[in-house]
């Protein structure tokens, strides 16, 4: 397997690219742990090696012989990856043409509204870290089960020894989280429509001040009554955000939690200074490992990093 092929990135490179600010294809890119700045090819970033790829017992279960073990990371590429960019590219000439003629709203069709709602929901479905709460949580049941069963097998035989039996499961871990979360259609369907039928508003930084990040779907929880749903995305209360590129902002507001938006669906506006430091703190509090953005500013990021080491310093 080549190295090309061994890099899985889970935030697509057309989407990073939006973010470069040479041809290159180079970012900024800033290290939350240390504090670290420096540049990196959008290639470079946001992958695992063979994150997506399958296993050779499950390719050799399968009687479809087209399968192999870069089907999964190919899927990405011809089948979502292809249309997310194309999106991402008509959203930004959508808001491009509104700021330079004054508009006020960004009118999607419902189909184009679906779509881009589909393509997030599978973004923040594919991360890392949704892969490794599925994985405890599977793994944490199936260590039950398995000690339930052996003591359950010692009580039956009247053998003690039972429980102590050398077995367990092996989990999948790449199929359990694509079978669990953006291979599950139904799932993606109930998330893009719920999604859709949320309230949008766009945030344009004619600056492009905007950071992103490796884990760019963020998601703030407002209501104090919600308990977790799809991964947090079908929350009463939340605001769903995505940075589109360095000038646009996407948020996404529960239409059961903020009715006082319902008229302002589509409201497009020039990002003010709040909006900016917002997604922007948003992003380093959602980050697992860095931040990224055109312009080489990292401010925002530098202040949080200072605060919440000051107060893990005090709490030490």
């Amino acid at each position: 397997m080549s190295m090309e092929h061994r890099k899985h990135h889970y935030v697509p490179v057309c989407y990073l690219k939006n973010f470069t600010y040479d041809s290159n294809s180079s970012v900024h890119v800033f290290l939350k742990q240390t504090g670290e700045q420096f540049s990196k090819k959008v290639s470079e970033i946001c992958f695992i090696n063979n994150f997506y790829r399958l296993s050779e017992d499950y390719i050799n279960q399968q009687e479809d012989k087209s399968v192999d073990e870069l089907s999964l990371e190919l899927y990405f590429a011809t089948q979502i990856e292809s249309e997310y960019n194309q999106l991402i590219e008509l959203l930004t000439k959508e808001a491009d043409n509104a700021f330079k003629n004054g508009c006020t709203r960004i009118k999607l069709s419902k189909n184009t509204k679906f779509a881009l709602a589909r393509n997030i929901a599978i973004q923040k479905l594919r991360m890392p870290d949704i892969r490794s709460q599925i994985v405890e949580n599977e793994r944490y049941v199936a260590e039950k089960a398995t000690r339930l069963f052996k003591q359950g097998l010692s009580k039956e035989l009247n053998i003690p020894s039972m429980k102590n039996l050398p077995i367990g499961v092996t989990i999948d871990e790449v199929l359990l989280h694509a079978n669990e979360t953006f291979l599950d259609e139904q799932q993606v369907e109930i998330l893009a429509h719920h999604l859709t039928n949320c309230y949008w508003h766009f945030y344009y930084s004619s600056t492009e001040e905007f950071y992103t990040s490796d884990n760019p779907v963020t998601i703030e929880n407002r209501a104090d009554d919600s308990y977790e749903q799809h991964f947090g995305l079908t929350n009463k209360g939340v605001e769903v955000s995505i940075p589109i590129n360095p000038r646009l902002l996407l948020s996404i507001y529960d239409y059961r939690y903020y009715s006082l938006y319902k008229e302002s669906d589509g409201l497009f506006v020039e990002a003010q200074k709040d909006h900016i430091q917002c997604n922007n703190l948003c992003q380093y509090l959602h980050s697992s490992r860095f931040l990224i953005n055109k312009t080489g500013d990292f401010s925002v990021a530098i202040k949080a990093k200072e605060y919440y080491d000051n107060m893990t310093k005090k709490h030490n």
